[in-house]
């Protein structure tokens, strides 16, 4: 009985496929990987949104035994978010500008390594988030009246925000990333600055609420703050079933570094010595604002609302590469 064929789900805009030649050569590579790994033939997709989430729901119903996406955040996120508690292990060979997925499960950022790990790499469960959120019809602009609320649902991995957060995601254009990677979202922290506000926020954790005047609100599933570069003492985990809920009361741009900093230094969980910041568990949190504010769902802008997020333990499986001997 033949093997169903693996897919694979790629950006054609990234840097790393741009180019028709260096494109041929990544396709034999990947495809040489799955066939190592599964024994499966391969099958692309690189259309749009819709055409992408059919090919995925396709490889699902035919069982797939590998799914691989190639390129930055958004189209791994399209792929994840359809693979969660489906079983079919998701391989990521990076191609974006944040990588903050890859940086936040620890996995390969190089392309050699990404593609060795799909050929010989293990496989782990990690958790997901399933979210639902109100928004109004102001997006990020402030000007004039919000339209009419809107409902909407989905998943995440990595983490959803309100606040500070949300408002760098939304001030770093595509443009910018594509320029300057990274930088764009420390260019983007730095423009905000000098605006710097909070909001009165409701968070409620497993029943317990906190009301509090808030400057950012991150409800984290996995990762680090910013992967590769900035990581909390006490570690993120990506398989612990519950969400750390990373809260920065503070005010004014020095409450705001210091809530950050206390964040970063404590190796555990509560109020920080100032009181500048909080860091809570949970498995259900639900966050708002008033006035809304801006909010994010894995660096997707959504509008200034409302979300609640509930974690999948163990919803979505993932290729790793294997600990080195």
């Amino acid at each position: 009985m033949a093997v169903p064929e693996g897919l694979v789900v790629a950006n054609p805009r990234s840097r790393l496929l741009a180019d028709p030649e260096r494109r041929a050569r990544v396709e034999r590579e990947i495809d040489d990987a799955v066939r190592a790994r599964t024994g499966a033939a391969t099958t692309w997709a690189d259309g749009d949104r819709a055409s992408v989430e059919r090919a995925v729901d396709a490889a699902v119903a035919r069982r797939a035994p590998l799914a691989v996406a190639v390129g930055g955040d958004g189209t791994i996120r399209i792929v994840a978010e359809r693979l969660v508690g489906t079983g079919i292990p998701l391989a990521v060979v990076p191609a974006g500008t944040g990588n903050l997925f890859s940086g936040a499960l620890g996995l390969p950022i190089r392309r050699q390594a990404a593609v060795r790990a799909i050929a010989e790499g293990g496989e782990r469960d990690v958790d997901a988030g399933a979210v639902t959120w109100t928004v109004g019809g102001d997006l990020v602009g402030g000007a004039g009246p919000a339209g009419p609320a809107t409902d909407g649902s989905g998943t995440f991995i990595v983490a959803c925000g309100s606040g500070f957060d949300a408002r760098v995601m939304a001030a770093a254009s595509d443009a910018a990333k594509r320029r300057a990677g990274r930088a764009a979202y420390f260019a983007a922290a730095a423009s905000l600055v000098p605006g710097l506000t909070v909001h009165p926020h409701r968070i409620e954790v497993d029943g317990e609420a906190h009301e509090l005047p808030a400057l950012a609100v991150l409800v984290v599933n996995a990762g680090e703050l910013i992967p590769g570069i900035v990581a909390p003492r006490l570690p993120i985990s990506a398989n612990d079933g519950l969400f750390d809920v990373l809260i920065v009361r503070a005010s004014g741009v020095i409450g705001g570094i210091v809530g950050g900093l206390e964040l970063l230094a404590r190796s555990q969980v509560g109020w920080s010595a100032t009181g500048a910041s909080l860091r809570v568990r949970g498995r259900r949190v639900a966050v708002s604002s008033a006035p809304p504010e801006v909010i994010e769902v894995d660096g997707d802008v959504l509008g200034r609302g409302s979300f609640t997020a509930e974690v999948l333990p163990g919803a979505l499986r993932v290729v790793v590469p294997r600990p080195s001997r």
